[in-house]
């Protein structure tokens, strides 16, 4: 009972055709619908606004703002442990990470966060609290301060 918004084009790794494959001989029409990229930031919001569960299925990533975005939306997330994610979420509280690769695991985070209202609630509420703590423009702003101005310090001696 499902419904997926797939936001990505997927010329990155040519994958459009096999996923309009799959979708077509599954017959997932009306299930899954393949939004392209979307660069206009306000259009990109809207989605986030009425989305139950963000995911993220990369195989690798440094510190993917689609994530903060969706954060600020307070958007439950599933995504995989890759690269800077497990600094972003923390499994169990404030999101579900999986293993890159591991589409049963994926699936089962998914369906328990759309079964479990309030679970997906917090997820969500926790990881806005934890974006706008730690990676807010202002907590990346102090963060930088700190950081110089412990260099300087060191260097002054």
């Amino acid at each position: 009972d499902f419904e997926w918004l797939v936001v990505d084009d997927g010329s990155r790794d040519n994958t459009e055709k096999l996923v309009q494959g799959f979708i077509k001989e599954n017959k997932l029409e009306n299930r899954v619908y393949m939004a392209g990229q979307v660069t206009d930031p306000v259009m990109m919001n809207s989605y986030y606004k009425y989305i139950d569960v963000n995911t993220l299925t990369s195989y690798s990533e440094s510190f993917p703002y689609a994530l903060l975005e969706g954060a600020r939306c307070k958007c439950a997330t599933v995504a995989t442990a890759v690269g800077g994610i497990p600094e972003m979420i923390i499994d169990g509280e404030s999101g579900c990470l999986v293993q890159s690769g591991d589409s049963k695991a994926l699936a089962e985070c998914v369906e328990m966060l759309c079964d479990k209202d309030d679970i997906r609630i917090r997820y969500g509420v926790n990881f806005y609290e934890r974006a706008k703590e730690n990676f807010s423009s202002q907590a990346m702003a102090n963060t930088h301060k700190k950081i110089y101005e412990k260099i300087i310090k060191e260097n002054v001696k």
